[in-house]
């Protein structure tokens, strides 16, 4: 079973900070094939909500594309969170302990998954 502070959402790293939007995974709805995310969307919520403020006022314009960034979903019927993510989080250990950290992860409970979908342009 999943600990009962885990969360699922979106995230970028910026100067080894993390930024985020999450939900708790008790929250959570689950498709017709057992995974849980979140309707969060990058664009939305880096562009619209400023998720980066009022931390980091200096990335106002900034795009979303331009920093690593990723996901996590939870597959119920394997009980693993899955963190897809640019190839550079998924090779940084410090990275990933922040997401570990943010979500409340388990990293026995983790795969991380090189997505280029998440690239950085």
């Amino acid at each position: 079973m999943t600990a009962s502070n885990a969360r699922i959402g979106i995230f970028w790293i910026y100067h080894e900070r993390l930024i985020s939007r999450s939900i708790l995974l008790s929250k959570a709805k689950y498709s017709s094939l057992g995974i849980a995310d979140t309707c969060f969307s990058h664009i939305r919520v880096w562009e619209t909500e400023k998720a980066y403020l009022p931390e980091f006022p200096t990335l106002m314009n900034s795009e979303y594309q331009m920093f690593p960034r990723g996901r996590v979903l939870f597959e119920k019927k394997c009980a693993t969170f899955k963190v897809f993510a640019d190839s550079a989080i998924i090779k940084n250990k410090y990275s990933r302990k922040l997401i570990i950290d943010a979500f409340s992860l388990q990293d026995e409970k983790c795969k991380w998954t090189r997505d280029t979908h998440y690239a950085v342009f």
